[in-house]
């Protein structure tokens, strides 16, 4: 709390799972839904989180456990830009590229082949990966990626 940051933790019932890394198992999360990966029911959470917060709020959303701050992130952002970031601005942080892409990724080249077929996994497969566990930006562009983001894991 001196440092005004604040921190959700999670403790999901993944009894019944299989598998060995927590984030791909499928883990019971809401009654009347089915078992999800946690790696997608943490954005639900981060969405009822930022619903609860204001427009001017700002986020930065970090999914590892030994996540250490050396400074404020938003100065930072506000000191590079000149400003804070507004409405749907959203700073992703995209892993290692040449080295970790769409086509060679297991987990994302697989979602993305899962979920929108070959086509749209051969038209990604040389693009960076985006890590969808380290974002930054205002309320209204957390609450727009976690919408769109979970509307898409409910279409397909």
């Amino acid at each position: 709390r001196k440092s005004g940051v604040v921190a959700y933790g999670l403790v999901p019932d993944c009894s019944a799972s299989s598998g060995g890394n927590i984030k791909h198992k499928t883990c019971k999360w809401r009654e009347g839904q089915p078992p999800l990966p946690l790696a997608i029911i943490r954005h639900a959470l981060y969405l009822a989180i930022a619903k609860t917060y204001s427009p001017r709020s700002m986020f930065y959303v970090a999914d590892y456990r030994d996540t250490f701050f050396q400074a404020d992130p938003f100065q930072r952002v506000i000191e590079r830009r000149g400003r804070r970031l507004e409405g749907l601005e959203l700073l992703v942080v995209a892993e290692h590229w040449p080295f970790k892409k769409v086509g060679n990724c297991p987990f994302n080249g697989g979602w993305v082949r899962n979920c929108w077929g070959r086509a749209e996994w051969d038209r990604l497969r040389n693009q960076s990966v985006l890590c969808s566990g380290s974002y930054m930006g205002a309320q209204p562009a957390i609450v727009n990626f976690e919408t769109r983001l979970l509307n898409e894991v409910d279409a397909h």
